[in-house]
């Protein structure tokens, strides 16, 4: 009979000191940001302005738009923004939700660069050597097109002169007759917005095409909240580098430059990306990087696949 009542004792001991699990401030936090559901509904999809969109905080006194300075203050009634930005512009954008303390979203968004003109070539005459540039017209937004801005470097590809312009949207062909019998040349096209913004094609030479071949490896963090982390490398140097393009898909079985262009990089120094794209929570994201180099070559990373947190 002690023996029972012994064995209880230590069962009600130990009831008075069972404790439940705590949920730390960090975890509390980003339960808190998580609900508010920091998005950006077209992220990519223009050149000059991106939408923010979140849902209201019952308690909140206002909300704090920020990235290395303080963008907008909003009111506790305000549930989105419309962030205006430079073409091809990649920025972390910062939500304070002021309450006591305060509680801060984050979410990475980007601009698309201006599309420019692509498929350049040139080729001399053999006879009278005038060379021929033929193109494909940009695909920018007609109404905000001013030219076509063409440069020409002798022989070098740190000595670009313009030698003329060209304002219809559709012209996709030139004739330089201004060269030098047996010289080589290098061309680009700028591409030009009413609101001076600029992108160059790719590099052509008149007379040699330049191959390189340069591999770029990718690789995911995965099993984040609603986004996947891409970072990469590559062996292009600075003057060397044209832009990357990030194509992603849902579907394993496909490739996924077949489905959607997430995002086109024209900053050599960006390694990383934040993907939050309409991204959701438990699901497989597959990735593919398309890097092109200033005289149009083309290599590919392999796919990669990325996964959120269910």
């Amino acid at each position: 009979m002690l023996k029972y009542w012994i064995i209880l004792i230590l069962i009600l001991y130990s009831c008075d000191n069972i404790t439940s699990p705590e949920i730390d401030s960090e975890s509390s936090d980003f339960e808190e940001a998580y609900a508010i559901n920091l998005e950006a509904l077209n992220v990519g999809n223009y050149f000059n302005l991106c939408t923010l969109q979140w849902n209201q905080h019952s308690n909140a006194e206002g909300y704090i738009l920020r990235n290395s300075d303080v963008i907008s203050e909003e009111e506790i009634t305000t549930t989105s923004f419309v962030m205006q930005s430079n073409p091809g512009l990649f920025q972390k954008i910062y939500l304070d939700i002021m309450l006591e303390p305060t509680i801060t979203d984050s979410i990475e968004i980007y601009t698309r660069p201006i599309k420019p003109i692509t498929n350049l070539s040139a080729a001399a005459n053999a006879e009278n050597w005038f060379t021929t540039l033929i193109w494909n017209s940009s695909e920018e937004i007609d109404s905000i097109f001013q030219q076509y801005n063409i440069y020409r470097s002798e022989g070098t590809l740190d000595n670009f002169l313009l030698i003329d312009h060209l304002i219809q949207q559709n012209d996709s062909s030139y004739i330089d007759s201004t060269t030098i019998w047996g010289y080589e040349y290098y061309y680009k096209i700028e591409t030009q917005t009413i609101q001076d913004y600029l992108r160059n094609s790719i590099i052509k030479s008149n007379i040699f095409d330049n191959i390189n071949n340069n591999e770029i490896s990718l690789n995911t963090l995965s099993n984040q909240y609603n986004q996947v982390t891409l970072n990469w490398e590559h062996g292009l140097n600075q003057q060397e580098f044209y832009a990357i393009e990030i194509w992603r898909t849902d579907d394993e079985s496909m490739d996924p430059l077949n489905d959607y262009l997430l995002a086109t990089v024209i900053d050599y120094d960006k390694i990383s990306l934040e993907d939050y794209h309409l991204i959701g929570n438990g699901i497989s994201w597959f990735y593919k990087l398309k890097l092109i180099d200033q005289f149009g070559n083309i290599n590919y990373s392999t796919i990669v696949s990325g996964n959120t947190h269910p």
